[in-house]
């Protein structure tokens, strides 16, 4: 069926016009925290070089939990003072972000010691928090670390839990009359000067829009092509529902079946020099990903330089490498060394990434 029938066919039966509406929607998403802070004082410090703390825990949590239970340790037989954070009892792996002050008289801040970015905590493991501290800074009276044979630390930490999402909220807004009748525009043949085959199917638009719209179009009636002549482009390499919905995206701003020609647009956008559909294009395919297209995807992305989608991809894979593995895409890729040998420099750079973050 050529373009603009239905649209009159619903005009000559008097159809009542239906209000139409683009949806806004929005969501908030909070990461829990579980704080814990201890002061722990070490009386006759001169007599001893190694100490330990008594178990201490979150106050939301009873003292028979197994979730967040913590020792202190510091330790000054060797060169340097340490102190090591032991998690105790059944600890799953907990992300933690910690601070550890020295205090003097009064509860005074002396010093002040951070960790930058993420830790994670395992019960049994020897990957502890651990803090170096300089003995002769220790030791200097005028710092006044110690005082009356006694040291107090102040340790705070922060876990990281589980995050929670509002629902999402559902906007309705009333759509433009001005998008209403550009997209109208294309639905009536009659208005277009520009004709656009494809698969034995015709498209109308705009010389002019299109030309302002792609520098690929601009460059093609610029020129005393065939295209430019006749006024008709035929695109025997594109989908048919691809390039209608990059037409309402030219005159719309909108794409409103973009799941449903994610890739083939992709293809379309890059091919016409269309940016920022490239782009919609791009955030849609890396958010909606799945083993059985992931493999693929990364093809794409490959295909057309797209490193952000690539890295985006890549991630994906990491997380679900054995069930990716088992696709039909993932065959298809493992004899071309080119892009594997691509894809794991890139899982391998997200892996060193994630683990100098922690």
């Amino acid at each position: 069926m050529e373009a603009g029938q239905g649209p009159a066919q619903d005009r000559a039966a008097g159809a009542t016009p239906k209000t139409s509406l683009s949806c806004r929607t929005s969501s908030t998403s909070r990461i829990n925290t579980e704080c814990i802070s201890h002061h722990w004082t070490i009386e006759n410090f001169s007599k001893c070089q190694f100490f330990q703390s008594g178990t201490f825990f979150s106050e939301e949590f009873p003292k028979d939990s197994s979730l967040v239970r913590l020792k202190l340790r510091l330790d000054l037989t060797k060169d340097y003072a340490s102190i090591c954070v032991v998690p105790f009892h059944g600890m799953q792996g907990r992300n933690c972000v910690y601070t550890l002050t020295l205090l003097g008289e009064a509860g005074r801040p002396v010093q002040r010691y951070f960790h930058n970015g993420f830790h994670t905590l395992y019960r049994g493991s020897t990957n502890y928090l651990g803090i170096e501290l300089c003995k002769a800074f220790l030791y200097n009276r005028e710092n006044k670390c110690i005082h009356g044979d006694a040291l107090s630390i102040l340790f705070e930490v922060e876990f990281l839990a589980d995050s929670t999402n509002t629902p999402i909220k559902r906007t309705d807004i009333p759509v433009s009359p001005l998008l209403k009748n550009l997209a109208g525009l294309l639905e009536d043949k009659s208005f277009g000067n520009v004709q656009l085959t494809v698969q034995q199917r015709n498209l109308y638009a705009h010389r002019d829009v299109l030309m302002l719209s792609s520098p690929v179009f601009g460059a093609m009636f610029s020129h005393p092509t065939k295209e430019s002549q006749e006024q008709v482009i035929h695109l025997p390499d594109q989908s048919f529902d691809a390039m209608r919905e990059m037409l309402l995206f030219i005159y719309t701003g909108e794409v409103p079946n973009l799941d449903k020609v994610a890739e083939d647009l992709y293809v379309a956008a890059d091919k016409y020099s269309m940016s920022e559909l490239k782009t919609l294009c791009g955030d849609y395919l890396g958010s909606n990903l799945t083993v059985e297209r992931a493999a693929d995807a990364f093809v794409l992305s490959n295909m057309y330089s797209d490193a952000e989608l690539s890295r985006s991809i890549a991630r994906f894979i990491a997380d679900h490498l054995v069930a990716v593995q088992r696709t039909a895409g993932w065959k298809n890729i493992w004899g071309k060394p080119d892009i594997t040998e691509r894809l794991f420099m890139l899982i391998a750079d997200i892996g060193n990434t994630l683990e100098s973050a922690t």
